[in-house]
Formats: C-alpha cells, sequence, structure tokens
C-alpha cells in the first residue's frame, strides 16, 4: 500500500483496511506513506522504495491518483511490466487513472454527484430549509483496467 502520509480519514481508514487483510492472509503488511503533495515524483521514490525492500511484490494498491501515476512510471523504468509483473490500482478514477499507461483499475466514486448533492444541501441550508435526513449517495464502483487484467 502506497498512501498519502497526511492524516486523512481516508489514508488511515485504507491501512487499517490493508492491515486487517493482511492479518487474515498471514502476510506482512508494506505500507509507505508519501506526501501526497510530491505527486507523480513521490510515487516514483515510494516503488523504488518497494522495490528495493521487497522485490517480489506482485501487487500495489495507491489511493492517490498522482502517486499511483508516479509508481506506475517507476515500475516501467525498472523493467516491471504492469500488470504481468506487478498490478497496480488507485482509489480515484480520475483522469490520472484513465490516461496512464497502462490505464490504471480504480474506483468512481461518483464525486460529480456527491458534489451537487453538499452544494445543493448547503444552499437548502443557507436558504433555511428543513434539514432533510441524509441523503444517500450511489456506491462506489470498481472501473476495472488493463492495470490489473492478469
Amino acid at each position: 500500500l502506497v498512501t498519502g502520509a497526511q492524516r486523512r480519514t481516508a489514508y488511515l481508514e485504507a491501512v487499517t483496511a490493508y492491515e486487517a487483510f493482511a492479518a487474515r492472509h498471514r502476510m506482512a503488511p508494506i505500507v509507505k506513506r508519501i506526501d501526497e503533495g510530491e505527486g507523480e515524483e513521490g510515487g516514483r521514490a515510494a516503488a523504488r522504495g518497494l522495490l528495493l525492500e521487497s522485490p517480489s511484490i506482485d501487487a500495489i494498491c495507491v489511493p492517490v491518483d498522482a502517486l499511483a501515476a508516479g509508481v506506475v512510471q517507476e515500475l516501467v523504468a525498472q523493467g516491471r511490466r504492469v500488470p504481468q509483473d506487478v498490478m497496480v490500482a488507485t482509489r480515484y478514477d480520475g483522469i490520472r487513472a484513465r490516461t496512464s499507461v497502462p490505464p490504471l483499475t480504480a474506483l468512481d466514486l461518483h464525486l460529480d454527484a456527491v458534489a451537487t448533492l453538499a452544494v445543493d444541501m448547503l444552499l437548502g441550508r443557507l436558504r433555511g430549509d428543513p434539514i432533510e435526513p441524509q441523503a444517500e449517495v450511489q456506491a462506489a464502483e470498481l472501473v476495472a483496467r488493463a492495470s490489473t487484467a492478469r
């Protein structure tokens, strides 16, 4: 797992979920935390470190798409084939996930709908509308792409 070093709930929960998965499968968790501001270069550095420490690594989950793009770039620079040698997936189905070579498996978080709902709720609140029960948003969907197709 390569995740942001910032103390965001999404990063903390990703680490917790991954560590629980690793424990259930009797494997040692491998976690790299990189400042998300380092972008693609941070992803490249994380991949270099992972390959040095765990040369047999065969899959990397990188929730931050900029870091994921850098991970893929470094894997390719190191002669690793994605997905044949190392699979890579990210959490955000943004432009980097779609334009990566190969394209990255990602989650469609339906952020357009979430943003629209948030703005509508805020505007309603500002107008003094009664507070509605929490609105439901569409569940995230896996967008399987070439980066994990073995």
